[in-house]
């Protein structure tokens, strides 16, 4: 008898002991993966952002340097089409992305960081070349296509990389967000280098300043404060600083509305909600400024800035939805190429903002300068940026299931 309690008291306690021990040994080891994780994250949302700055830093200020070539001009040919330079070099940026995505998404990934350090040697190569131009197709060659494409060979792989730390929802920020975090950051970088780029400029000149470092209204609305409101190149400056301050905030904003558990809004409409308001900024604030009129250029950056900037933002909603709907059609996406392909749509928008701009400016009256924005050689070029945004964001109205993106009960 006292043999079978023996027995019987024995396998009551050791396998016990062992099992708990095994799970709390799996439950620490879940914990500290879990840790690593999310600071593998966080240095790759933090790095992504650092980034940002050799990326963006001379498309989003182009408009000093736009400004600079006219005032300054010392180069052959005419000097009207250092307009397309910059939306150049945001297209050739844009269009070149939907291939990269597609070869470093799965048969070039061991690549990646290779690309990215030939990337900015390409890009320093470009800014290097564009001091030694003497003629302004140089510049468009140098700066609009050369360096936009090592800048391109940059944020290819390493915003892949991002999309793929932040595919699932996790304990930091989801997908949508870490874009949105990121799009704050060249934000960050448009409001600080023009003036940056204006003291290099004011002291070294351009060729200087090239060597050593490397839309539309940030094209134009520097010149037009000039020619038309006459600023000075200070408040001039100041005005394209002020249409990215905003930015900074509306990015992740924006990647908040299209991606959150708290409140549900589609795609189409946070989409929409960025198009249309930016384009009532442009009809409203810059096509009404009058001559001299500081303030209504100061609300239209302001307004036109957060609209315009969290445009991008609202792609990482975009692409939920089609990952939900090609899951429920057990459909493969890849969310990769399909980042590309967004970017690429919005270069076709620069490429042909740019090609279209000169010629709308020389549309433009110059004998009679009118009282508002409308009536001078930039009344059509306000016209054209207000339509084109008002039809980004058209797709909300004509869709067939408005009422249900809009999440509103049928009448």
């Amino acid at each position: 008898m006292s043999l079978r309690d023996e027995t019987n008291v024995i396998p009551l306690h050791e396998p016990l002991s062992s099992h708990s021990n095994e799970h709390e040994s799996i439950g620490r080891e879940q914990a500290r993966r879990h840790r690593e994780s999310d600071k593998d994250r966080a240095f790759a949302l933090v790095g992504s952002a650092l980034l940002q700055l050799p990326i963006w830093g001379f498309a989003m200020s182009y408009g000093v340097m736009q400004e600079y070539y006219v005032d300054h001009w010392m180069l052959q040919g005419d000097r009207k089409l250092t307009g397309i330079i910059g939306t150049t070099s945001n297209g050739v940026m844009y269009l070149s992305m939907p291939f990269l995505f597609a070869l470093f998404t799965s048969r070039w990934a061991r690549y990646r960081q290779v690309a990215a350090v030939v990337g900015a040697l390409l890009a320093c190569s470009g800014f290097v070349l564009s001091s030694l131009s003497k003629h302004v197709w140089h510049l468009v060659a140098t700066q609009g296509v050369l360096a936009a494409l090592g800048c391109a060979l940059i944020y290819s792989p390493t915003t892949l990389s991002l999309g793929e730390w932040f595919n699932t929802e996790n304990r930091i920020c989801n997908r949508a967000i870490a874009y949105g975090i990121c799009l704050s950051s060249k934000n960050i970088v448009g409001s600080v280098c023009p003036f940056i780029f204006r003291g290099l400029l004011d002291r070294y000149g351009f060729r200087t300043t090239l060597s050593a470092g490397y839309g539309i209204p940030q094209t134009y609305l520097s010149e037009y404060a000039r020619n038309v409101s006459a600023l000075s190149p200070t408040f001039s400056t100041l005005l394209l600083t002020l249409i990215n301050i905003p930015g900074i905030c509306s990015s992740t904003f924006f990647g908040f509305l299209s991606d959150n558990k708290h409140f549900q809004l589609s795609a189409s409409t946070v989409t929409g909600i960025s198009a249309i308001s930016s384009a009532l900024a442009a009809f409203l604030f810059w096509g009404l400024a009058a001559r001299g009129d500081i303030a209504l250029l100061v609300l239209f950056a302001l307004t036109f800035g957060f609209f315009a900037s969290g445009y991008s933002a609202t792609w990482g909603g975009i692409m939920k939805n089609l990952e939900h709907d090609a899951a429920e059609e057990n459909e493969a996406i890849d969310s990769g190429i399909l980042y590309g392909l967004l970017n690429g749509a919005r270069g076709v928008g620069y490429v042909a903002g740019g090609l279209v701009s000169v010629p709308l400016i020389k549309a433009g009256s110059t004998d009679s300068m009118g009282h508002f924005g409308y009536g001078t050689t930039y009344g059509p070029l306000i016209l054209f940026t207000g339509l084109s945004l008002a039809f980004g964001g058209w797709g909300l109205v004509i869709s067939p299931k408005w009422k249900t993106l809009l999440r509103l009960p049928s009448v």
